[in-house]
């Protein structure tokens, strides 16, 4: 392990030359250890993402201003050899070597190898290589460099894409298929089987324009390291700074692979794109007669991915602006408006700011409800298998904890049944929660998912959701009373619904708990 303010020796080889940097702080070294995350490919790059990885105010402020001399790659390696902590980038083979008493690297997805703390976390693009505790001669044997797949946007997002769909449809509608269905509001549409049947086969058959390789392939490449890179970022807003973007002025930004939410979202587009190729034919079926029906139909799905990329989303921004985002590596941040309508008090509490910045997150979920491979957010066939079965044995012990949860809240409490149906922290407080409020939070919002299962009155959720937002508001001025108000409305909600008796009554005692503390917190400080 690397003794405190050891300085450390660092080389990078890039095409214009070899540079030692000497004597490195180890906040120096962590911020230019960081920089390969990004994927650099010249030196000019790692001043560009030096402003990314500043995290410490001892950090140097410019990049220009650490201590930096050319060499020859022979020299480097003899003063790696005679260095007690070093490392070195490889910005052409896209390598990262470890060396003497440097503190031990482990990738971010990575299983722990030793204590947390003799260790340094760090992010690599999956094309490099990782060489611990190397030696420097493995600088001599050059790694050819690794073939980076383009995710050739012009292709997945462009006009081959709804060529390739009009193409399609055309020719389904032409042989005879059944294309009109009908949606849940008696509407027309497309059919659905077809849609899948189409976008399926985009992505699962082998384009020339991209050199043989199936679309799905080129989704898959780095969408994870992408989404580790934004996510990142997010200390700096924690700490109420602005994150970095990473600069289009990188060599390797343009041909970056898709982030996760960018691979959502191609999900989504190629879905709306079709279904507009759809409706335009339904507009005047006797198109499909025309000698050019193809290039219409394809332009007019070219306009539609055009506008839908713009419009802004419930979120209040646009899929244009999510993707962009994930290629500047950003996260998204929420806007605030956050289900203004929704019932739940823990939404009720990120909506406040009460829980600190909130982000937007895509998780995907509509990708898997075809239950079709290629749609699937894993990366591989044997992934998705796994996967597959990891679901079906959840979704059996989902089905019968809920056929006993549903017998129970019909008959009443289970004098040997656990009383809360959440098991997310029922028992535990919950790190930085220092007043238990987001404790109770989950807490009320099981009370409140049980009275929606049942049936019961809006009244009585607003009246719960209403007394707990006034203990949180003025707990800290009138603990007394607040707390005596909610408990007399849990109170109030067990008498009229048998199936919270139980809960309302350890809720109650929760209370009851928190003020008990808090009265000898204040008894302790008036000494």
């Amino acid at each position: 392990m690397m003794l405190e303010n050891e300085s450390v020796l660092a080389a990078v080889v890039a095409g214009d030359g070899v540079r030692i940097l000497d004597s490195l702080s180890d906040v120096n070294a962590s911020a230019l250890l960081a920089c390969v995350a990004d994927d650099p490919a010249c030196w000019d790059d790692l001043a560009l993402l030096w402003p990314r990885n500043r995290f410490d105010p001892e950090n140097a402020e410019f990049f220009e201003g650490l201590p930096v001399r050319p060499a020859e790659l022979d020299a480097a390696c003899e003063a790696l050899k005679e260095s007690s902590a070093w490392f070195a980038i490889d910005l052409i083979g896209r390598r990262l070597l470890t060396g003497g008493n440097h503190v031990h690297v482990r990738l971010l997805r990575e299983s722990r190898s030793r204590d947390e703390t003799e260790c340094e976390t760090i992010v690599m693009p999956p094309w490099w290589d990782l060489h611990r505790q190397a030696a420097p001669s493995l600088l001599l044997k050059r790694r050819v460099p690794p073939e980076i797949p383009d995710p050739h946007r012009e292709v997945l997002w462009g006009p081959p894409l709804t060529q390739y769909i009009a193409s399609r449809i055309v020719s389904l509608v032409r042989a005879g298929e059944s294309w009109i269905a009908r949606d849940r509001g008696g509407d027309p549409c497309g059919d659905y089987d077809l849609t899948v049947l189409i976008h399926r086969d985009w992505l699962m058959t082998p384009n020339p324009l991209l050199g043989g390789v199936i679309p799905r392939d080129l989704l898959h490449v780095g969408k994870d390291w992408i989404a580790d890179l934004a996510d990142g970022q997010r200390f700096r807003i924690f700490e109420n700074e602005s994150p970095v973007p990473v600069s289009p002025e990188l060599s390797t930004y343009a041909r970056a692979p898709m982030g996760r939410h960018e691979v959502i979202l191609y999900f989504d587009g190629c879905r709306e794109t079709i279904d507009a190729g759809w409706r335009w034919l339904m507009q005047d079926p006797d198109r499909i007669e025309e000698h050019d029906v193809e290039r219409q139909l394809a332009s007019a799905m070219d306009d539609f991915l055009a506008d839908w990329l713009g419009e802004s989303s419930e979120d209040g921004l646009s899929p244009a602006e999510v993707i962009q985002c994930d290629r500047l590596r950003v996260p998204l941040v929420e806007g605030g408006d956050h289900m203004s309508d929704c019932d739940c008090p823990i939404c009720e509490m990120l909506a406040s700011g009460m829980l600190g910045p909130g982000f937007i997150h895509f998780d995907g979920h509509q990708l898997e409800l075809d239950d079709e491979f290629a749609f699937s957010l894993c990366a591989t066939r044997e992934e998705w298998e796994l996967q597959q079965g990891e679901w079906a044995e959840m979704d059996a012990r989902i089905e019968a904890k809920s056929s006993r949860g549903a017998d129970q809240d019909k008959a009443g409490d289970d004098d040997f049944a656990p009383v809360w149906t959440t098991t997310l922290v029922a028992n535990e407080g919950i790190p930085g929660d220092s007043s238990g409020h987001l404790q109770l939070a989950f807490l009320v919002s099981d009370l409140v998912g049980s009275l929606k299962v049942n049936h019961a009155s809006q009244a009585d959720v607003d009246a719960l959701n209403a007394a707990f937002r006034d203990y949180r508001k003025s707990v800290a001025r009138n603990g007394d009373e607040a707390a005596a108000e909610f408990k007399q409305t849990l109170q109030q909600l067990s008498e009229q619904h048998a199936y919270l008796v139980s809960r309302c009554a350890d809720l109650q005692s929760r209370i009851d708990e928190r003020l008990r503390a808090s009265n000898a917190d204040d008894l302790g400080a008036s000494f």
